[in-house]
């Protein structure tokens, strides 16, 4: 992953593609989240405080597609 690998660049460039779908989505906590890893994301920050961030963007975008994937099939 860009993470391992160090590539803060290429983390806040997949954050700020990702803030598109997840705005359409209306959903504002992931949202947030996306968005201070977008500006987070340099070489002078604590790998520690990126990692948290990354970890709680997908811990809410699972919960989200496990909402979606239920509304789906409840149709």
């Amino acid at each position: 992953s860009y993470f391992e690998a160090d590539d803060f660049v290429n983390v806040g460039d997949t954050a700020h593609k990702m803030k598109n779908t997840f705005g359409q989505l209306k959903a504002t906590a992931v949202m947030q989240h996306l968005q201070e890893l977008e500006k987070l994301v340099d070489s002078t920050q604590p790998k520690k405080l990126v990692e948290e961030r990354i970890n709680k963007t997908q811990a809410l975008s699972e919960e989200l597609f496990i909402s979606l994937r239920k509304e789906v099939e409840a149709m």
